[in-house]
């Protein structure tokens, strides 16, 4: 069994991936640089974001934020459900989270709802992600709803369900 000082560890260890969430969210919210947002991870970073591209490694990941203003010109981005285990090297952790987003989406109103999956690593006593893979349920115009039309048109949703 665990020791005391183990357990907390690890519970810290935990807190400090749910910030680097919040972190992650807040970045996107505020349209922060795209450097900014790449320094929340990895240097052979994966970010599968379903139907909207695969980037790899930071300067990927931060041209990809840079343009997503011209697509979003609002959301805000609420994570919660979620599960983070840590491994025992201390150093490495996978999680699962949903995510709900209402958005402005090319001038439409949306809801989008996504799952995400990702490991996470820390890097100089830093938690970084290394991996996050989107899938996406809807992106639906807020008039229309997810039962009648879950994604816009213009949007290839089968890449929701890519494996890797």
């Amino acid at each position: 069994m665990a020791t005391l000082e183990e357990r907390l560890q690890r519970l810290e260890e935990i807190d400090a991936i749910r910030r680097l969430k919040q972190v992650y969210a807040r970045t996107l919210d505020r349209f922060a640089p795209g450097d900014e947002f790449a320094a929340l991870f990895t240097d052979d970073r994966v970010l599968d974001l379903g139907p909207m591209g695969l980037f790899e490694g930071r300067p990927a990941i931060a041209e990809f934020f840079n343009g997503a203003r011209e697509t979003f010109s609002f959301f805000l981005h609420y994570t919660d459900g979620d599960i983070i285990d840590v491994l025992p090297s201390g150093t490495e952790a996978t999680g699962t989270w949903y995510m709900w987003e209402p958005a402005t989406r090319k001038g439409q109103a949306v809801l989008i709802a996504i799952t995400y999956d990702e490991k996470y690593r820390k890097v100089e006593e830093r938690w970084l992600f290394a991996y996050s893979r989107s899938t996406y349920h809807f992106v639906t115009p807020y008039e229309s709803g997810w039962v009648r039309q879950p994604f816009p048109a213009d949007m290839d949703a089968a890449h929701g369900d890519r494996e890797r």
